[in-house]
């Protein structure tokens, strides 16, 4: 075996595991507060429970998949964090829970 090829195999070693790493697809993030009072806000902006899914769906319109952030405020019923998470769901969104600092 000469140096050349003492060179080149973990050279090709190397090349064979990084085949396999590719780079993910952006994904987009939304951000629903449920409020104390059972309210929610999508975006910002005021939702009502019976829009949350047509909202998710069309943030998710661009083809692109989407995880919707849910903040909770202390004190919000449990009740209306599982209808938004089946509203989220059935608009073929990822859930995610954050903490009290996200903002947007």
């Amino acid at each position: 075996m000469n140096l050349r090829s003492l060179l080149l195999a973990p050279a090709a070693a190397a090349l064979l595991a990084l085949a396999g790493c590719y780079v993910p697809a952006p994904v987009s993030h939304a951000l629903l507060e449920v409020a104390a009072d059972g309210s929610y806000r999508f975006e910002g902006q005021p939702v009502e429970a019976a829009a949350l899914q047509p909202s998710v769906q069309a943030l998710r319109a661009a083809g692109r998949p989407l995880v919707v952030e849910i903040k909770v405020e202390p004190g919000a019923a449990m009740t209306r964090v599982d209808a938004a998470v089946q509203a989220i769901e059935a608009a073929q969104a990822r859930v995610a829970f954050v903490g009290k600092t996200a903002v947007r």
